[in-house]
């Protein structure tokens, strides 16, 4: 056996200069070609494209050739797996690979496939300056790969500490459904800040998220559990109360609906990773990756054993197909609080918005670099008219996913004093809830995707053993077949008032003031802080709290010198994973 190291600090080098020129070089170790699918694809008519021939001496920098259309399978090695998805992670796409959009789509300029970009010269003569075809940096077209944004491992030490999926840093935020940004002008509610609306995205790491993945799914499997034990059959007025692993996300109630109550028809759970309308051919938006998604207020019932999501109709269709019947009934969900009327959580992306690593991948990949996934326009589609087709396949993303998924958690210091005390006292801990336990370590991954089936083996082609991995999480002492997810966070939604809120237009008030908990394991080393980073100390981030964090922040604001020191010290504590721990180890047979 030959155990070859990779570092990952020198990846997106060795993707450049090793392989980048050389369109006949592979990889060094191949995963064996599988013979069927992992799933079916999409549905979307091929496009017939000839065989692209690429300038002398140039070619696609993408590393995965070999793996690209293979399938990944139960048997497939993990750390082959692993080693690919760094390379998707890591590699800084080209022109070749399919980087950035295509021609301009005048009706749409924000989506992704036909975005405007930077102009690559002034104008002349009056006419319009031509884009650069690649890059926009508000709205996205902002990177080349996600080490771009994803590579501080920890700011706290100087100099700082280097590693693929760390935090980005401001220079690195990105600025999504952006349509005013004027620096030299003065915002219109302000003489000191700078005209803008939109989002404003601090990078974040993906260490840990496994973890997050497994318990969001849990939650939610709990949440329809609950909601189905409770309406066999429905009982009107009654509150189903929903709170699962210590989290209360409200109660929804059945109400009676006759025929003049018309109500709109709540599709499933959307995920970034749909595939292509079939009927109209346009492209899934973006929604769940920029903002928050109008969450659903009613669900029908047909009166059956049926419930949520599997018999949602509306409700005037359903009045006059059982015309002369007993009236229908309908889920009211408006009493919910931080879930979407789907009860899905989604515990990826500051608005809690993306129900795993692949949703937001799937979003950010397209949104950042203009690389679209085969699972959405399907295969041999030249969706954003590039020249490009299969810019990122089903198994590049299905390894990216599991790379992401199975990186090291973070990690807490020893530490010794009050702080801990007095971060329960002030009322922290009620949002950051310090650990959350999962029931079982094994994370399944489906495609496509069953949000509100997540355990489900439709579509499941791989799972991995969190606790027996490079996730390295922790059993639960308590229960054997369950693991400790130390992430300081409840994943639920909170409405954190005008002093957090954002300026996004095609959102509403209460959806530009709601952000999911912060996660706060390995908050010493990923300054700066809150959704937008403009934090610069713990201090700060905790004095801009509002809202539902309003009473945390006026305990902290009154406590004396000795406690707030001890709090502080207590975050410190709460550290990313050291620079090594995150090599991908490739064993390798002879």
């Amino acid at each position: 056996m030959r155990k070859v190291l990779r570092n990952p600090i020198l990846l997106i080098f060795l993707t450049i200069f090793n392989y980048g020129c050389d369109s006949g070089s592979k990889p060094a170790s191949k995963v064996p070609i599988a013979k069927k699918p992992i799933t079916t694809q999409p549905v979307a008519k091929a496009t017939s494209i000839s065989k692209l021939r690429f300038p002398a001496g140039e070619s696609p920098n993408r590393i995965t050739k070999d793996f690209r259309n293979t399938t990944i399978t139960m048997e497939t090695d993990l750390n082959q797996i692993r080693l690919q998805g760094e390379w998707v992670f890591a590699t800084p796409f080209n022109k070749h690979d399919g980087l950035g959009d295509g021609p301009i789509n005048l009706k749409n300029k924000i989506q992704p496939g036909g975005r405007l970009t930077l102009p690559a010269f002034p104008a002349i003569d009056d006419k319009p300056a031509e884009g650069n075809q690649y890059f926009l940096r508000v709205n996205g077209l902002d990177s080349q790969t996600c080490v771009e944004c994803h590579f501080i491992v920890s700011n706290s030490s100087i100099p700082a500490k280097f590693g693929v999926g760390g935090v980005g840093g401001m220079a690195a935020a990105a600025f999504p459904a952006t349509t005013r940004f004027l620096p030299a002008s003065q915002g219109p509610k302000s003489t000191t800040a700078a005209n803008f609306n939109g989002r404003i995205i601090n990078p974040p790491f993906i260490f840990g998220s496994g973890g997050v993945e497994l318990l969001a799914k849990e939650m939610t499997e709990s949440l329809h559990q609950l909601l189905h034990d409770a309406s066999n059959p429905p009982e009107i007025g009654k509150p189903i109360y929903l709170k699962t692993h210590g989290v209360n996300f409200g109660y929804v109630v059945w109400e009676q609906t006759g025929e003049n109550n018309s109500q709109e028809e709540i599709p499933d759970t959307q995920t970034n990773c749909d595939a292509m309308d079939k009927k109209t051919k346009k492209m899934v938006e973006l929604e769940h990756f920029i903002a928050i998604s109008p969450a659903p207020k009613l669900y029908a019932w047909k009166g059956s054993s049926d419930y949520g999501t599997k018999a949602m109709v509306k409700s005037k269709e359903m009045v006059s197909k059982h015309k002369g019947e007993a009236p229908g009934l309908v889920l009211d969900t408006s009493n919910l609080k931080g879930v979407d009327g789907d009860l899905v959580i989604k515990p990826f992306g500051r608005k809690g918005n993306n129900v795993t690593t692949r949703d937001f991948d799937c979003g950010a990949i397209r949104f950042h670099m203009g690389m679209e996934p085969v699972e959405i326009v399907g295969k041999d589609v030249d969706n954003d008219g590039d020249g490009i087709v299969n810019e990122i396949t089903i198994a590049e993303l299905s390894a990216l996913s599991i790379f992401n998924t199975t990186t090291p958690k973070p990690r807490q210091e020893p530490y010794q004093g009050i702080g801990k005390k007095v971060f329960e006292d002030i009322g922290c801990s009620e949002c950051h809830v310090p650990v959350m336990k999962t029931k079982g370590h094994i994370l399944p991954y489906q495609q496509p995707e069953q949000p509100q089936q997540p355990f489900s083996d439709k579509n499941k082609y791989y799972e991995v053993d969190l606790v027996n991995s490079p996730a390295n999480f922790e059993v639960d002492p308590e229960n054997s077949e369950g693991m400790l997810v130390k992430l300081f966070s409840d994943l639920k939604r909170h409405d954190m008032g005008p002093r957090l809120q954002e300026s996004l237009t095609s959102a509403s008030a209460e959806e530009n003031r709601s952000f999911i908990t912060a996660r706060l394991w390995g908050v010493a080393d990923t300054a700066p802080y809150l959704h937008d980073g403009r934090a610069t100390t713990l201090t700060e981030a905790i004095e801009w709290h509002d809202g539902e964090g309003k009473s945390a922040r006026n305990n902290f604001i009154a406590l004396n010198k000795n406690k707030k020191e001890a709090l502080i010290a207590y975050l410190r504590s709460l550290r990313t994973p050291l620079p090594e721990e995150l090599q991908v180890n490739l064993v390798e047979k002879k």
